[in-house]
């Protein structure tokens, strides 16, 4: 695991992404940022719909470049899915998750993107809890596995902070 995250090594999965009147708006607006600035910085983004859970909503259009996949189940092993073979494809060593629901979906593919021998970071200012009460469970079972919570804010200054352009550091700091 690199000390700063780095562009290059960094992959970026939005997991059930809802429409923006079934979540807070810094929420969405968090998710939207680093999406922006994963743009900016050539960062593969992948959106990871579950397709059990009837509460989710449809999926807004996150980004032009994202990749859309459906997941059947939580447990599906990501080497044998097209978007397992799409994110290996990518050469990239870490993972950046955030989405809905902390406690449900995004543990479980923080877990699994583990298991798959990938660095994995959790945006938690970017990933609601269905219970408020489950926020600190869940990050304190995350952390306890090996995945690093961090913020959009930390994100974006450590993936700006890779760069020796000054004017493309800015673009990405204006973000914030």
């Amino acid at each position: 695991m690199a000390p700063l995250l780095r562009p290059s090594e960094c992959s970026a999965l939005i997991v059930d992404a809802l429409n923006p009147q079934d979540s807070e708006f810094t929420v969405i607006a968090n998710r939207d940022r680093v999406l922006e600035a994963a743009s900016m910085c050539g960062i593969p983004s992948f959106v990871a719909l579950y397709l059990h859970d009837p509460t989710t909503g449809e999926p807004t259009n996150l980004s032009e470049s994202a990749r859309y996949y459906s997941f059947p189940a939580i447990g599906v092993l990501w080497q044998d899915s097209a978007f397992g073979r799409a994110l290996a494809q990518t050469g990239r060593s870490s993972v950046l998750l955030c989405g809905h629901w902390l406690e449900e979906y995004i543990t479980f593919a923080a877990i699994k993107a583990l298991s798959e021998g990938y660095d994995a970071y959790i945006l938690a200012d970017a990933s609601p809890t269905r219970d408020g009460n489950a926020r600190e469970m869940a990050l304190l079972r995350l952390v306890q596995a090996g995945v690093v919570p961090t913020t959009t804010r930390q994100v974006i200054r450590e993936w700006a902070a890779d760069f020796s352009d000054t004017t493309y550091m800015n673009r990405l700091l204006a973000l914030l």
